[in-house]
């Protein structure tokens, strides 16, 4: 993407969590994908939303949006072994 993440990216489709409860967190939505990694590795993970359909995107990491969106110091990590 254009916003500075980098190397290339892939993303998959995330659903609503059914059992999310916004009453607990009324300003929070919360969504769920499936990372498929088949290659061993560190990967860094985060996510995108869009509120148009896709025209413009936002990227976010794990701290909340007010400390500027996507930053590779705040990406998640995962760590494949061997497959």
């Amino acid at each position: 993407p254009s916003t500075g993440m980098g190397a290339p990216w892939t993303f998959v489709t995330g659903t609503p969590n059914p059992g999310w409860d916004d009453v607990v967190e009324p300003n929070n939505d919360e969504y769920q994908g499936e990372l498929s990694i088949d290659t061993a590795g560190i990967y860094d993970y985060a996510a995108r939303i869009s509120g148009d359909s896709g025209t413009t995107w936002v990227y976010c990491d794990l701290d909340d949006l007010l400390n500027g969106g996507y930053t590779p110091d705040q990406a998640g990590h995962a760590e494949v072994g061997q497959v």
